[in-house]
């Protein structure tokens, strides 16, 4: 008994039967039993303009590594705390910048065991001590 057809046309078998004809065809196919009706088609006016901002080329587990980082610094210091006055000097955000730099290029252990040891946390810092670093600048 066929479990699926296809939307494109009579055609009706099981998911891998459906999946090798509508590859070779390009069609699509659906389960049986489900609402959508033979011969469907998107209207062409469900399209969208690409936007240029493109999140979905960032890295996932670097960012969660950013917002950890973030939330270590959050829990010791405060929500923002960071924005509340300019950092400077030793506890500026280039200068940590650079220690990160220089700790990765040294094979050095990530300093906070509390987010692990792997160096290329390091790289999660730097990113984040740029981050801070360029909201200074936009807002000073």
């Amino acid at each position: 008994m066929p479990e699926y057809y296809c939307l494109d046309c009579p055609t009706e078998g099981t998911q891998e039967e459906m999946n090798n004809h509508c590859k070779k065809v390009g069609h699509t196919f659906s389960k049986i039993g489900s609402n959508i009706p033979r011969n469907f088609k998107l209207k062409p006016e469900a399209v969208r303009d690409p936007v240029s901002v493109r999140f979905d080329i960032l890295y996932p587990a670097f960012l969660r590594k950013m917002a950890e980082i973030g939330a270590l610094g959050a829990e010791k210091y405060g929500d923002l705390n960071w924005q509340k006055s300019r950092l400077e000097g030793g506890k500026g955000p280039v200068n940590h910048l650079m220690k990160h730099t220089t700790s990765y290029l040294l094979k050095e252990k990530y300093d906070h065991s509390e987010l692990g040891t792997d160096r290329k946390i390091h790289l999660a810092a730097i990113a984040f001590n740029a981050m801070m670093e360029y909201w200074y600048e936009e807002n000073s």
